[in-house]
């Protein structure tokens, strides 16, 4: 395999519902084929104790490569296994490099989404939906018989949906940062930069963004 080496850390991310917080674990790789990789017990971040991992457990998987670049792929727990020289491994699901998202550093990436919203000013919500998103701002729909300005502080609802069909709130301050006028008789379109924006709810919406690209390409849209 070109982008995966054996040895690279992986970090693995589960959304701990419980506690309302994402998990983080570290681990190496171990081996790698077409479509599935071994990787020693993962590590939890937080805790830095070795993580219990069940199989059919569904994680977020990142790494960077040689070149500086970040992939992330979904993954799911297979198996457990034991190495020549018994050592505990865990084989997880590789969907194959094909499959692999690769993600900019340093910007966030935005995908168009239609989410519901509401943004409050000083005295008033407004309901409103999404046009795009990404885990540094939203672009929304200016409701009606609304009023609002370019810096502009404001605070956001935003409505994601998760994996099991649940959906979870984001509340997050913001600053409108540009206020674009569309065609007439179409609402103007906010964009707006999360300010406060806790780091839990920034990975949901990134999740978001990464299944909503993985899902254009499998219908081989762009």
């Amino acid at each position: 395999m070109g982008i995966m080496k054996i040895g690279m850390v992986i970090t693995l991310e589960i959304q701990n519902e419980a506690e309302e917080r994402t998990e983080k674990y570290r681990c190496k790789l171990l081996d790698c084929n077409p479509n599935f990789i071994c990787i020693d017990y993962p590590v939890n971040v937080r805790t830095g104790k070795t993580g219990v991992i069940l199989e059919g457990a569904k994680f977020q998987a990142s790494f960077v490569s040689e070149n500086e670049s970040v992939y992330i792929f979904n993954t799911e727990v297979i198996g457990r296994e034991k190495t020549n020289t018994n050592i505990p491994i865990i084989v997880l699901h590789f969907p194959g490099e094909k499959d692999l998202m690769r993600v900019q550093r340093r910007s966030y990436v935005r995908v168009n989404s239609s989410l519901d919203a509401v943004i409050k000013d000083e005295k008033q919500l407004f309901n409103t939906i999404t046009q795009d998103i990404s885990g540094g701002g939203v672009a929304i729909i200016e409701p009606p018989n609304s009023s609002f300005s370019e810096q502009q502080a404001v605070e956001l609802i935003l409505v994601l949906p998760l994996n099991n069909q649940s959906s979870i709130r984001v509340h997050t301050s913001a600053r409108i940062i540009r206020i674009t006028e569309q065609e007439q008789g179409y609402p103007n379109r906010l964009s707006a930069e999360f300010q406060s924006i806790t780091e839990k709810h920034r990975q949901i919406i990134m999740k978001h963004c990464f299944d909503q690209q993985r899902q254009i390409r499998k219908l081989g849209l762009k």
